[in-house]
């Protein structure tokens, strides 16, 4: 019964950790994981803090770091960003922290050739980067969605 009560307000592993005392989680959600990415982004000593005082449960940064490793940034929609976005949303309970625009921007860079290895392709010489950003409207959040090079 509390087991049920506790996954609508958390995730599968923050349950985990709390009600069995667990030290280490594993099967970490994309909300868990977008989550602590969010929070080390915007302080690394906050999300140090909150994890080794286990105020909530969140993944190691070795954990995230596997995470990223598979995140591919090519030009185009980014369809891994979408996803996260789309799982954060979910659980949200305020319908507002949801609503968001897409916004544009672009900016000139160096005209060189570059060599993605992980991706394993060159691109360039290109002048500008365009990014689509999903933002949002009541809340503070942003998400890069769209990413293209252009030559002109």
């Amino acid at each position: 019964m509390i087991w049920k009560k506790l996954l609508q307000i958390q995730s599968p592993a923050q349950v985990q950790k709390t009600l069995l005392n667990r030290k280490f989680v594993q099967n970490y959600s994309h909300g868990d994981v977008a989550t602590a990415l969010v929070m080390k982004s915007i302080s690394s000593k906050c999300f140090e803090c909150v994890r080794k005082k286990n105020i909530v449960c969140l993944p190691n940064r070795q954990t995230l770091e596997k995470w990223l490793q598979h995140y591919k940034c090519l030009p185009g929609v980014q369809d891994e960003a979408l996803h996260i976005l789309v799982d954060l949303f979910l659980n949200k309970e305020k319908d507002m922290e949801s609503y968001s625009i897409l916004s544009f921007d672009d900016m000139d860079i160096n005209k060189i050739y570059e060599y993605d290895t992980r991706s394993k392709t060159v691109f360039g010489p290109v002048k500008k980067v365009q990014i689509g950003m999903i933002r949002g409207l009541m809340a503070k959040w942003n998400s890069p969605s769209i990413l293209t090079l252009t030559k002109r």
